[in-house]
C-alpha cells in the first residue's frame, strides 16, 4: 500500500515538472527577433529635398526598434558629393540627440547633390547605418548673376486683381467749386462677398461700399465723413456726456472699439472727423488731394490723407478683426465717386498705385491699365478730354464706380527639342505671384503658392 503511494506521488511530482516546463519551452521559441533601424531621415526638415540653399544644413533621423529602452548612445554621419568623395565625416560623437545636428564639412556648392548616411551605437555597443538619404542645393546665392543669364519672361505691364487687393494706395485730388459742399472718394464697392446673401457672413446681401466724404458745409469746421455701407462697421465708443471711452492698448491708452451688430443707416455717417486744421475757408474750396491707404498698416486698417496730413491713421473698419486671420476688408474692388444731388465737383490725378514703401509701379490712372474708360457712361459722370473727371447731376445723387482691374494670369509657353537624352533636369523658377510649372502637361512638383510667403512687390524669393 504504501509503495503504491509512493508511485502515486513520483507520477504527480513527474507531471507538475513537465507541466512547468513545457510553458518556458514554448515562450523561449516565442521571442521576436531583435529589429533596430534608422528611419525618417531628414535634411532641414525635409525628406530628400531639392534646392535647398542653406550653406549649413540640419540633420535628423529617428531610431526604430522594437527592443524596449532601446536607445543612442552615439551617431557618426557621412556626407559625400556625387563622384563619392567624402565633404564631412563627423566622427563618432557620443551624443543621444538626434535632431538639429548641423552640417559641419566643406563648402556645400550650388546646384549640386549629396547623399548622407549616419551610424547609430546603441546602449550595447551594436551599430545600425541607415539607408542613403539625399539633398541637392539650389543656387546658394541672391545675386541675379547665379540664374545663369535666366530673363524675366511674361508681360510688360502689371496686372491688378482689385478684387483680391486688400495693400492698396489709391487717391484723387477733388475741387468742390463755390456753393457746393460734398464730395466723395469710393472704395470696396460691389464686393461680391457682400452681394449674395449666400457669401454675406451676415446674410443680408445687397449694395455695398465704403465712403470718404470730404464734407465743407460749413467751411470753417471742414469734416470727413466716413461711411461703411453693406456691412456693420467698427466704431469707437463714447460715453453719455460724447467723451472717448478709452482702454489700455499696445502702445498705451487707446479708444475703445465695438462693433456694430446690424449696420447704420447707409445716409448716416459712421465715422466723422474733425479736419479744420487741414481745410478751412480759405482752401475749401482748391483742389484737395485725399489718399485711402493700407500701405502702412495690417490688412483691414486704413489710413487717410487730406493735402499730405494724416488725418486718420490705421482706422479699422472692419468689424471682423483686423490682420491675417480674418477676411479683409475693404479690398479695392470697384472704384468712384459721389456727390450730392444738385451739386457738381472735379477729380484728377485718380490713381491706384502698387503700394509699399519701395514701390513706384502705378496700377491704374488715366493712360495706366483699365484707364477712365471704365467710368465713361457712368450716370452723373463726365471723363474730360484732359482727364479730369466731372461728377454731379441737378436732380439726383451720384453714386457711381466701376472695377478696375486689367489683364489677368499669364500662361506663358515654349516648346524646345533636346538633342541628346536627358540624364537629369532642374527648373530653378521664380516668379512675381504664384505660379505652377508643367512639362510635356505634367505638372512639376507638388507644392502649392510658390514662391512662398513673400511680398513679391518688392522682394523675390
Amino acid at each position: 500500500m504504501k509503495k503504491t503511494k509512493m508511485k502515486i506521488a513520483a507520477f504527480v511530482v513527474a507531471a507538475a515538472m513537465a507541466t512547468t516546463m513545457v510553458p518556458a519551452t514554448l515562450f523561449a521559441s516565442a521571442a521576436p527577433d531583435v529589429s533596430t533601424t534608422i528611419v525618417n531621415m531628414k535634411t532641414d526638415g525635409l525628406v530628400n529635398p531639392l534646392g535647398i540653399d542653406d550653406t549649413v544644413p540640419e540633420f535628423s533621423w529617428q531610431m526604430d526598434s522594437n527592443v524596449i529602452g532601446a536607445k543612442q548612445e552615439s551617431y557618426h554621419i557621412v556626407v559625400k558629393d556625387k563622384k563619392g568623395a567624402v565633404v564631412w565625416d563627423s566622427g563618432i560623437v557620443k551624443d543621444s540627440k538626434s535632431t538639429f545636428i548641423k552640417y559641419a564639412g566643406d563648402a556645400l556648392d550650388a546646384k549640386s547633390t549629396y547623399t548622407w548616411t549616419v551610424t547609430v551605437t546603441d546602449e550595447n555597443g551594436k551599430t545600425y547605418t541607415s539607408d542613403p538619404a539625399i539633398f541637392e542645393t539650389g543656387l546658394m546665392s541672391t545675386s541675379q548673376d547665379a540664374w545663369g543669364g535666366a530673363e524675366w519672361i511674361g508681360a510688360d505691364e502689371l496686372t491688378f486683381d482689385a478684387t483680391s487687393a486688400c495693400y492698396f494706395d489709391l487717391g484723387t485730388t477733388i475741387t468742390i467749386p463755390e456753393g457746393n459742399t460734398k464730395a466723395s472718394l469710393i472704395l470696396g464697392a460691389n464686393d461680391f462677398r457682400l452681394n449674395n446673401e449666400y457669401f454675406n457672413i451676415w446674410r443680408d446681401g445687397g449694395e455695398n461700399y465704403f465712403k470718404y466724404e470730404i464734407d465743407i458745409t460749413d467751411p470753417n469746421a471742414a469734416k470727413l465723413n466716413i461711411y461703411v455701407v453693406g456691412m456693420p462697421a467698427m466704431l469707437p465708443v463714447f460715453d453719455e456726456n460724447g467723451d472717448p471711452v478709452m482702454e489700455d492698448g499696445w502702445g498705451g491708452p487707446t479708444q475703445k472699439m465695438e462693433a456694430q451688430e446690424v449696420e447704420n443707416n447707409p445716409s448716416v455717417p459712421d465715422i466723422t472727423i474733425d479736419i479744420s486744421k487741414v481745410i478751412n475757408v480759405e482752401n475749401a474750396h482748391q483742389p484737395i488731394t485725399i489718399s485711402v491707404d493700407t500701405a502702412s498698416q495690417e490688412s483691414s486698417k486704413v489710413t487717410c490723407t487730406i493735402n499730405g496730413t494724416v488725418v486718420d491713421n490705421g482706422r479699422q473698419l472692419n468689424p471682423l478683426g483686423a490682420g491675417g486671420n480674418y477676411n479683409s476688408f475693404p479690398n479695392v474692388n470697384s472704384v468712384g465717386f459721389a456727390v450730392p444731388a444738385g451739386e457738381t465737383a472735379t477729380y484728377s490725378n485718380f490713381e491706384i498705385r502698387n503700394p509699399g514703401p519701395y514701390s513706384t509701379g502705378m496700377l491704374f490712372d488715366a493712360t495706366t491699365g483699365a484707364t477712365y474708360d471704365i467710368f465713361k457712361g457712368l450716370d452723373g459722370v463726365t471723363v474730360n478730354d484732359d482727364n479730369t473727371i466731372t461728377v454731379g447731376k441737378k436732380d439726383a445723387d451720384v453714386l457711381a464706380y466701376a472695377d478696375p482691374s486689367y489683364g489677368s494670369a499669364p500662361m506663358l509657353r515654349t516648346e524646345f527639342n533636346a538633342d541628346k537624352e536627358i540624364a537629369s533636369a532642374r527648373m530653378y523658377v521664380t516668379a512675381a505671384g504664384i505660379y505652377e510649372m508643367y512639362i510635356n502637361g505634367e505638372r512639376m512638383g507638388d507644392d502649392w503658392f510658390n514662391p512662398g510667403n513673400t511680398e513679391y512687390r518688392e522682394e523675390m524669393a
